[in-house]
């Protein structure tokens, strides 16, 4: 049963995998994902982590990659993030809900705010309001030091707020004052979820700074105190986690179970066959039989595949023009949709070269047609 975790940053992650004996790693798709065996008082999962970077519209991206690719159970966003109110450092933050606080229209009269927000999954933060009225998630902390758990608002903008005399610390002060932490990840998660609604999914921080002093915090350690408690808690919520109704979920690219339910080397929708200790990685020579060829299906993937990697590249124009080729084997409103993807982002291009576009709203556009153009291309 897989379960994904995201980090954004290096020390995120491996305050996760310090609290874990082994893990595997893959290479798929030109991304590094790491398989932890992690067994519940549920279910026996198999956690698949990714560091997705930094940033809304790096995280959108990995979160897409990773629910094509494994179809997880539930996914959780988590790492550190600044403290903005009734928080200290090393305090864990679980999202209720979230805002993209820099989404909004500039007028002669100022900024005007309009705000992106949305929930997080009930499911798991009922999980979480339970792991929460335990000390149980303490005993897998590595440090001593107090702190809390608070059940709040989560905003984020694709800038590091580091003051509270600046702009942006009083637009959260004014626009969204129940802003508990702060952070440049959660929008562009959440935009990525509206397409699996099935799939429950949630936000853990730890609160590595409180916004004045960021600097002098983190190299204090803060940023590690504060990805240990948030690890520790991701931990003990994924441990006590029941899921009701688990979905079909995609099987390993690369593994699949054998009779005895030892693991196999095979590779998918392929007629390779291999003899001896075959390793992912390895060259195979792939003969076909006869006069056979790769079958259509394959070919679409492949041409998926194409166009997953230009995205990820941020070469969205090449990315439109070959789903456009690739629409030849779909219907007319498939196409449709292609040009009006096609048409928005010409249009986007035009308007943030001649400026009339705010830095957030050519943002907001961009993460738009991305998720769109992933959207139809999982379509095919």
């Amino acid at each position: 049963m897989n379960l994904a975790i995201i980090t954004p940053i290096q020390v995120e992650l491996d305050a996760v995998l310090a609290k874990v004996p082994a893990y595997k790693e893959e290479i798929l798709e030109g991304i590094r994902y790491l398989h932890v065996p992690f067994k519940g008082l549920h279910h026996s999962f198999n956690l698949v982590l990714q560091l997705g970077g930094a940033k809304n519209e790096n995280t959108a991206l990995a979160t897409e990659k990773v629910v094509r690719n494994f179809m997880p159970q539930a996914i959780i966003l988590c790492g550190v993030a600044g403290g903005v109110k009734d928080v200290g450092i090393g305090d864990v933050v679980i999202g209720n809900k979230y805002y993209g606080y820099d989404f909004g229209k500039v007028t002669s009269d100022g900024f005007k705010t309009r705000p992106e927000s949305g929930y997080y999954s009930k499911h798991l933060l009922a999980t979480a309001q339970s792991v929460a009225a335990s000390a149980a998630w303490r005993n897998r902390c590595r440090n001593n030091q107090p702190c809390k758990v608070i059940f709040g608002a989560i905003a984020a903008a694709n800038k590091v707020v580091a003051a509270t005399d600046s702009e942006e610390y009083r637009r959260l002060k004014d626009d969204f004052n129940d802003t508990t932490a702060v952070e440049m990840e959660a929008v562009g998660f959440s935009q990525a979820m509206h397409f699996y609604p099935a799939i429950p999914h949630i936000n853990i921080r730890g609160i590595s700074d409180l916004l004045d002093g960021k600097s002098h915090a983190d190299a204090g350690g803060s940023q590690e105190l504060a990805a240990d408690n948030m690890a520790a808690f991701v931990l003990e919520l994924v441990y006590q986690l029941k899921i009701d109704h688990p979905h079909e979920q995609a099987p390993s690219k690369f593994f699949a179970p054998t009779q005895s339910g030892t693991m196999k080397n095979v590779v998918t929708s392929s007629t390779i066959s291999a003899q001896g200790n075959v390793h992912i990685g390895d060259t195979v020579n792939h003969h076909y039989p006869g006069n056979a060829q790769p079958t259509a299906m394959n070919i679409v993937q492949e041409q998926k595949k194409a166009i997953t990697k230009l995205v990820s590249q941020a070469r969205i124009e090449k990315a439109l023009e070959q789903l456009s080729a690739l629409g030849t084997t779909q219907d007319e409103d498939f196409n449709l949709e292609v040009v009006s993807l096609s048409q928005r982002w010409a249009k986007l291009q035009k308007e943030s070269r001649l400026g009339l576009l705010s830095t957030s709203e050519s943002t907001q556009q961009n993460n738009q047609i991305v998720m769109a153009l992933l959207n139809l291309l999982n379509q095919v």
